[in-house]
């Protein structure tokens, strides 16, 4: 499921980290000034949905990660 998801959003060649995000990181996260397109907020949804299971059920070390970028929903 992990490599599906990744490979399905082309990041399957990104590389591993020790920490689902630096520390401090969270504060450099601002939402989108603009207005994203259905299709890339459809997108972004769709990852972070993926992201969000895996935290909820077998990756509870990104579970954090996970709570942030919920919060860009509406408008990634």
């Amino acid at each position: 499921y992990i490599h599906k998801t990744l490979d399905q959003f082309g990041i399957l060649e990104y590389r591993a980290v020790s920490t689902p995000l630096d520390p401090g990181a969270s504060e450099s996260l601002v939402p989108y000034q603009g207005t994203a397109s259905k299709d890339q907020i459809k997108l972004y949804q769709s990852l972070i949905r993926r992201i969000n299971y895996l935290a909820t059920q077998t990756r509870c070390d990104i579970a954090f990660i996970a709570s942030i970028l919920l919060q860009f929903l509406v408008n990634p």
